[in-house]
């Protein structure tokens, strides 16, 4: 997607694939990046998540993301969560 603010244009992409490994398992991936004009505006992100059922209502799950930015730097973030349905 192409857009454009003022004197700034923006290019991005998007990209998201689910995969089911079992009935309990499934993964998640994904990249989504872009361009601009405005200075050190640059950033792509790298997704991964992974999803697993064990029964009875009890769910685990992890989720990574990655961000690399011209500037200031990278952001890395993980998250790992339990839920229990009833």
């Amino acid at each position: 997607m192409e857009t454009e603010t003022g004197d700034i244009g923006t290019k991005d992409l998007s990209v998201y694939g689910g995969f089911d490994f079992s009935d309990s398992t499934s993964l998640m991936v994904g990249y989504a990046g872009g361009t601009s004009d405005a200075a050190d505006n640059d950033a792509d992100q790298v997704f991964l998540g992974v999803y697993h059922n064990l029964g009875g209502g009890l769910k685990l799950w992890f989720e990574g993301t990655s961000v690399s930015y011209d500037a200031p730097g990278d952001i890395d973030r993980y998250l790992l969560g339990m839920r229990i349905d009833f």
